[in-house]
């Protein structure tokens, strides 16, 4: 039993539907703080329904419990939404919608068409030389140690595969930029270059120096070192296109190339005017595989080559600025 001495006072009240605002919140008091309170509370309320129950005539009763047990009607639109017939149906409507949508031309109810938005596309600005406001006759002279380091610093790998020669220059700054922030040079133009001025050069371990000299002589153009960077010119005395020359090479230094993505297939090459030779000693090399490898490396190819007994030189055939190129890049 409740020690509380108004607990039955309350109870009683509730029960008989007499109690006010006050007695209904000591109840709720006493049945919070008292745990047997609300269990005789509990027995109370059970007792009193059993006694209104018994009061009743069996349809009374069955009529009380058909209340309690009949859906509510937010209950019934639930259990009749969850039916799959009304999910597909659901469905179709929806997709008959959209389709008489689309035909209409996504028009608006009007009868107005609603104007189209264009996606922005958002393009990097192709990269250009930086013109020079400087005089070409009144140009800095080359900083000393610039030029040094230019000539010992190895960029591991360049890849400019038939870009402009404003794109090729800014490919070479991002690669040194890679590796030491410090040494990238500036480059400035003193005038406009031909758009056809492309660069095909795909080389590793090579230094800016010796890059700047194949990117010149592939494109007919001059590299002036001016206090930390390069002015780019055009050379009257650049090597044309055309002509022939020969070349003769260690085969070791192929290595300095970019290798066939293929050699397997390479190493069978002989057509064409290439002649045919066997495999270098260290089974990596033959004509197929070296012409390949240095038109994959300066985008032109060797008309002839040819090895000597031992394997261990090469001699090509090609255009005067390929052997130019070949000679740069090749030699130690």
């Amino acid at each position: 039993m409740s020690p509380d001495p108004d607990f039955h006072d309350t109870a009683a009240a509730w029960l008989d539907a007499t109690g006010d605002d006050t007695s209904r919140r000591l109840l709720r008091e006493i049945l919070r703080d008292s745990p047997p309170a609300a269990g005789e509370f509990a027995a109370l309320a059970r007792a009193e329904a059993t006694l209104q129950l018994a009061g009743l005539t069996l349809a009374e009763r069955r009529q009380r419990a058909r209340r309690l047990l009949q859906p509510t009607a937010a209950v019934r639109v639930r259990r009749f939404m969850a039916r799959p017939a009304f999910r597909w149906a659901a469905a179709a409507l929806v997709l008959i919608a959209g389709a008489v949508w689309l035909s209409s031309g996504g028009e608006s109810g009007d009868g107005t068409k609603k104007p189209r938005i264009a996606p922005t596309i958002s393009r990097e600005a192709p990269p250009v030389i930086a013109r020079s406001t400087v005089p070409q006759d009144q140009l800095p002279p080359a900083d000393r140690d610039f030029v040094r380091r230019m000539s010992r610093f190895i960029v591991p790998q360049f890849t400019a595969a038939g870009v402009p020669l404003a794109e090729a220059l800014d490919t070479l700054r991002k690669n040194i930029t890679a590796v030491d922030r410090t040494a990238v040079p500036d480059f400035s133009a003193v005038v406009d270059f031909p758009s056809d001025l492309r660069v095909h050069v795909v080389l590793r371990s090579q230094s800016i120096a010796t890059l700047l000299d194949v990117i010149a002589i592939q494109t007919g153009v001059k590299f002036q070192p001016s206090g930390r960077g390069y002015v780019v010119s055009l050379n009257p005395d650049a090597t044309p296109p055309g002509g022939e020359a020969d070349f003769t090479f260690s085969a070791e230094a192929l290595r300095q190339l970019q290798p066939p993505r293929d050699l397997k297939a390479l190493l069978a090459a002989t057509d064409g005017p290439i002649s045919a030779a066997p495999k270098l000693a260290n089974g990596e090399w033959n004509a197929g595989a070296v012409v390949q490898a240095i038109r994959m490396s300066l985008g032109d190819m060797p008309g002839l080559v040819g090895f000597d007994k031992e394997g261990a030189e090469i001699n090509i055939s090609g255009s005067t600025r390929l052997v130019e190129m070949l000679r740069r890049v090749l030699t130690p």
